[in-house]
């Protein structure tokens, strides 16, 4: 068991093992990098030295990648950083011919303060727990994984399966490898787990999920993995694959949140509609009982009195019912400019958060998405006149100084948070 020691929020540990087999062709790694907290777990193939050449190559080769990239957009570079690492495993068998064959699976995660993202190819797995319960997997590339998503078989049919190590993606095999990526928002406490097919592959999904959940201890339950993997391999013959597991769990929430998801937008909506049905319902009964109850007082009325003009009392009683009842509703330019000043009043609020800041890599993903979210507001503020006075906020906030020591950048973002105000001012005034 490896502790990873990082200086984001996040608490990591890992550990490689050689099961029952001749040689370890898993390998992994963990570390800080300028674009944030980076994992990488591969599973090596091939006949000599082809496997664990392929996992180590790969990883070698998609940390440099990020370390020397340009790009931050964390998405792309990770994909790109994968793309290299199929290259150089594909430019490494025209150098050496005896290396034909030789593949790996891959599966990394950048975490930092946005959110986490999870590319793959191959077998080798990324779930993502909250309180102790399956939030996400990502989806294996093999021959039993695409007869389980067509229904053929079940997921422990599949385990199960002589044919569960074909695999129908791998890097170093293609020229054109596809990376699936998948983008994770998360919560404080979640819990990250990379892992080799050797791992999952032992045991059933049921106490998979409990042992990578029961222990709060990411040290402790890294351990736990590796000895019950080894147990259960070695008091059935001895023969089971290597194995490999990281173990990573979050300090804070991610700054991105979370969509609902489809089915639970369906629900809401349809629970929306039952309700403005009961509503509708209760309108319509309300309305026929205030009419009845007219009638019948208008009846009383024009028996008890003789020769009333027809404009009596109750008629003005109608008319007033009437007028109350179209009291004005908000129009939607006034519903429209309150939301705008709700975001003005947060971004004001993320600016003197992100201000005292120290300088860091942090800072600078906060800042960046600070800007990407200003910068959608273009349409919103050109309605006022305002869209040269957002360029000039934004133009601010992208220079080196925002992202440098309080004692620094604090003055700028005083500045920034001044012209918000003052835009605020002309919003709500308009």
């Amino acid at each position: 068991m490896i502790p990873i020691n990082s200086k984001y929020p996040y608490i990591a540990s890992s550990e490689s093992r050689q099961g029952g087999r001749q040689e370890n062709q898993d390998y992994c790694w963990g570390g800080d990098t300028k674009l944030g907290f980076l994992l990488l777990v591969c599973d090596g193939m091939g006949g000599g030295p082809g496997g664990k050449l392929a996992s180590s190559t790969a990883v070698t080769s998609i940390v440099k990648f990020i370390e020397e990239t340009t790009c931050f957009d964390e998405k792309e570079a990770l994909k790109d950083a994968i793309l290299a690492a199929n290259k150089a495993l594909r430019d490494a068998v025209v150098e050496d011919e005896s290396l034909a064959g030789m593949g790996t699976t891959v599966v990394a995660m950048l975490i930092n303060a946005k959110m986490a993202y999870i590319a793959h190819v191959g077998d080798s797995r990324c779930y993502q727990f909250r309180s102790r319960s399956k939030l996400f997997c990502t989806q294996d590339h093999s021959k039993v994984a695409e007869m389980v998503r067509d229904g053929a078989l079940t997921e422990e049919q599949a385990r199960l399966s002589a044919y569960s190590n074909i695999i129908t993606r791998a890097l170093g095999t293609n020229d054109n490898c596809v990376v699936d990526i998948d983008e994770r928002p998360y919560e404080k406490g979640d819990r990250f787990v990379l892992c080799s097919d050797g791992v999952w592959g032992s045991m059933n999904e049921k106490d998979l999920n409990k042992l990578l959940t029961s222990t709060p201890s990411v040290n402790g339950t890294v351990e736990s993995v590796a000895i019950s993997v080894d147990e259960i391999g070695f008091a059935s013959g001895g023969y089971h694959d290597n194995h490999t597991v990281i173990i990573v769990d979050t300090k804070q929430n991610s700054l991105i949140k979370e969509q609902m998801s489809k089915k639970t937008k369906l629900l809401l909506q349809i629970l929306s509609a039952l309700l403005a049905v009961s509503v509708l319902a209760n309108i319509m009964q309300y309305c026929h009982n205030s009419h009845n109850n007219n009638l019948a007082s208008t009846q009383v009325s024009s028996q008890d009195t003789v020769a009333k003009p027809r404009a009596s009392s109750s008629g003005i009683a109608g008319v007033m019912t009437t007028h109350s009842s179209q009291k004005a509703k908000p129009s939607d330019e006034t519903l429209a400019k309150d939301q705008l000043v709700d975001k003005i009043d947060a971004y004001i609020v993320n600016l003197q958060e992100i201000s005292v800041e120290g300088k860091g890599d942090d800072k600078r993903m906060k800042r960046d998405l600070l800007v990407s979210e200003l910068s959608q507001l273009n349409d919103s503020f050109e309605q006022y006149g305002l869209q040269d006075n957002l360029k000039r906020c934004i133009d601010e906030l992208k220079k080196p100084i925002s992202i440098d020591d309080p004692s620094v950048s604090e003055g700028q973002y005083n500045q920034i948070i001044k012209w918000l105000k003052e835009m605020r001012e002309v919003v709500q005034n308009r």
